[in-house]
């Protein structure tokens, strides 16, 4: 009779991992038997290879394998395990150091807020959607107080605004593999300087139509008086 081991396994948040916690999990990996790695499209016998495919790129999903102990780490869209096939002594020594790797690689505070409370953007929007029902019914009583009232629209926009960004950063949040050094990443500002030029245009316009919109009820409330 032999007694079974029972594996190991861990699930991860989503993560951002550079060259150096590659080569340190290979260097892990390594000392008990060759790591293979494969992405969507290809299948590296070592890092090297890796690295001079995707060297400078971002990658979205990247599993890697030993045999003997047979581990298991992949990193995705969807999940982010490491799994040990048994609880030997080598076994769980390597679950260890990579787990050490990968708690110490999770994405921005940012983004563990929104994993904790991903219901936020959601309760957000329906409530966005309460303030401003209740505010055009307060447009109907007379003697509305306009400076309240444009109050109450202008919070139920920003905290829709909120929401929805909310939304999308659920939407798209996982792992990044960069194949480069930490040092050689560029700045937030720099790689989203598009899009972060595209969000303050269609804040401006936003404005500008809030503002016509106000004025328009402005007018509308004064003529029916």
């Amino acid at each position: 009779m032999e007694r079974i081991s029972p594996s190991l396994r861990k699930d991860y948040p989503p993560l951002k991992l550079y060259l150096e916690d590659l080569e340190e999990i290979a260097y892990i990996l390594g000392e008990t038997s060759k790591a293979e790695f494969k992405t969507r499209d290809y299948k590296f016998t070592n890092l090297e290879e890796l690295a001079a495919k995707y060297r400078g790129q971002r990658l979205k999903d990247l599993e890697i394998k030993i045999r003997e102990p047979y581990v298991h780490i992949a990193l995705g869209k969807h999940f982010n395990y490491c799994y040990v096939h048994e609880n030997s002594l080598t076994g769980a020594g390597i679950f260890y150091r990579i787990d050490q790797v990968l708690i110490g690689r999770s994405r921005s505070l940012i983004s563990g807020f929104f994993l904790s409370f991903d219901t936020l953007p959601y309760f957000g929007f329906c409530l966005a959607l309460m303030i401003g029902a209740a505010a055009l019914i307060l447009k109907r009583k007379e003697n509305l107080n306009w400076p309240l009232f444009m109050s109450i629209i202008s919070g139920a926009s920003g905290l829709m605004v909120c929401s929805i960004w909310g939304m999308h950063v659920l939407s798209s949040l996982n792992s990044v593999i960069l194949v480069k050094r930490k040092h050689e990443e560029q700045s937030f500002v720099t790689r989203n300087r598009d899009q972060l030029i595209i969000a303050l245009f269609s804040a401006i316009v936003g404005a500008a139509v809030g503002a016509l919109l106000t004025f328009w009820l402005a007018l509308t409330a004064h003529s029916a008086n």
